[in-house]
């Protein structure tokens, strides 16, 4: 179930894979493309070659973390999302592409089918071999293989080399490429976003990316395992909306923290002139940032997202956090306070197991002392349950119309997102933040 805004954003991004193959049908008559099974197996492999090209450039092109892409789709998340779903189509099309063509040989010789699947020293194919066994590799190992982030960006990396293997193997054999001005160009013109996207993002980010440089001011300790880091810019101050996440690089004099770059959702006001982060420790790495000292550099991209409330159409809102999901709407609650907007009539469902799970949880509640359209309802999983969509309408009343914002744990947001939906509740109402790596 597709939003409408979605469904014209993945109407568009298909229009752009399969546009090689509209022009293919109107080179020759369907009925020569399909007359024999030997010609059927020629026209399945050629298409699968030609959209799985252009599925594969674009797929590449997605993963480019430009703050375009982040407004178009509405969230980088949702770019991230199309980025993954065209990479499971890029794999099956171009594992498709040999196999039929292979098929197509074995119907004369099983022999000289084996054979066209190994190297044989024609360049122009073994070169697409090459590329296909590469793209294969890595995309499997990205897909199934649990690597820790930095392991996976680094992979990343060579589907560059991958595309640009099989790009060169496209131009080089005798093939509706090289037939058709019009696709040529097209997947020239693919291929050439996608290589500037590599060396923009892979070889030379350094130039290109647009970064901010903090130092560490200071470090919290929230609770046994939550620490805020409170960070002062020593340049240009980055200017973010409440409830948006950045990415960033810690360098620490120590050498306690390795360097690699994180997702992380901004916990401080717009207004604020420092920029603070809330990290609870769940794994190896954000186990070490609260070793961090002071002075340390923090290398910042961003911001991302659209986890905003005061960009939505209705002012009657209902925000639900679950544990460290909290952080966006602690942005959220903090730049209320400070532009004194009293327009809002917002809910804030604090969903955690115990009361002493629920960090800034003070904080919340005396800005909801100074706002009276700001509720802060506390549950506690250990007296309560789990949160419900009929809980929450049965204590703000109808929720249709509202807008609905939920950040906490995968299998909590995926399920009152279903719950909502059942209420009848658009799903455009509904906003989650679901932003992870893929």
């Amino acid at each position: 179930m597709f939003g409408l805004k979605t469904f014209i954003r993945y109407c568009i991004v298909i229009l752009i894979c399969v546009f090689p193959a509209l022009v293919w049908v109107t080179m020759e008559p369907l009925g020569f493309r399909f007359e024999s099974l030997s010609m059927t197996l020629k026209s399945i492999g050629q298409l699968t070659g030609l959209v799985g090209m252009a599925t594969f450039t674009l797929t590449l092109i997605l993963s480019a973390r430009w703050q375009v892409l982040d407004k178009w789709f509405g969230g980088i998340n949702k770019a991230y999302e199309a980025h993954h779903n065209l990479g499971v189509l890029a794999f099956l099309l171009l594992l498709i592409h040999p196999i039929v063509l292979a098929l197509r040989i074995s119907l004369t010789s099983v022999y000289q089918a084996a054979l066209f699947l190994l190297p044989s020293g024609n360049w122009s194919i073994d070169i697409g071999i090459i590329s296909f066994l590469l793209m294969m590799m890595l995309l499997i190992v990205t897909f199934f293989a649990r690597f820790r982030y930095v392991v996976l960006k680094n992979l990343h990396k060579f589907l560059g080399v991958a595309l640009f293997l099989g790009g060169l193997h496209s131009f080089l054999i005798p093939s509706d490429i090289s037939r058709n001005v019009t696709i040529r160009w097209y997947i020239f013109s693919l291929l050439g976003v996608a290589a500037g996207v590599y060396i923009y993002r892979s070889i030379f980010p350094q130039y290109f990316v647009k970064k901010y440089t903090y130092r560490v001011n200071h470090i919290r300790k929230i609770s046994d395992t939550v620490t805020e880091i409170v960070m002062r810019p020593l340049g240009k101050v980055l200017q973010h909306k409440a409830g948006q996440f950045v990415f960033i690089s810690f360098k620490d004099e120590g050498g306690t923290v390795n360097g690699e770059i994180h997702p992380f959702t901004i916990s401080s006001s717009p207004k604020e002139s420092f920029l603070r982060i809330a990290v609870k420790g769940l794994g190896d790495y954000t186990k070490t940032l609260n070793l961090l000292s002071s002075n340390s550099i923090a290398t910042i991209e961003g911001p991302f997202g659209d986890f905003t409330y005061y960009t939505k159409e209705s002012e009657q809102q209902v925000w639900i956090a679950g544990g460290i999901g909290i952080t966006p709407f602690l942005s959220m609650a903090r730049y209320l306070r400070e532009t004194k907007d009293i327009r809002h009539i917002i809910d804030l469902y604090y969903c955690v197991q115990n009361k002493g799970d629920a960090v800034f949880l003070d904080e919340l509640l005396q800005i909801s002392k100074e706002f009276s359209n700001f509720h802060v309802h506390l549950f506690l999983g250990s007296e309560r349950g789990l949160l419900t969509a009929d809980i929450v309408e049965k204590e703000c009343g109808e929720l249709r119309g509202k807008e609905i914002f939920v950040c906490g744990p995968p299998i909590m947001m995926q399920s009152l997102k279903k719950q909502f939906l059942s209420l009848k509740i658009q799903k455009d109402k509904i906003h989650m933040e679901e932003f992870k790596l893929l």
